[in-house]
């Protein structure tokens, strides 16, 4: 596990949330990128649409040294 956090004043700052597979086979990344599509929606609507944190809210599945994650 790696954290780094930023300190910032500004508040317009961007955080982002990496989550990596343990595993790094065919059938993982399908699975992922299957759940990036069911999160997608709700992810968004709750932290843009109700809460109004931002403008830039996704989920993106995304590939770090051959292994699948999801990137918040």
């Amino acid at each position: 596990i790696y954290h780094h956090k930023l300190r910032s004043e500004d508040p317009n700052h961007i955080g982002v949330w990496y989550v990596q597979n343990a595993t790094n086979d065919d059938m993982t990344l399908a699975k992922t990128l299957l759940l990036s599509k069911f999160l997608e929606g709700p992810f968004f609507q709750q932290l843009r649409v109700e809460k109004q944190l931002g403008y830039a809210l996704n989920v993106h599945p995304y590939v770090f040294k051959k292994t699948s994650g999801l990137l918040f």
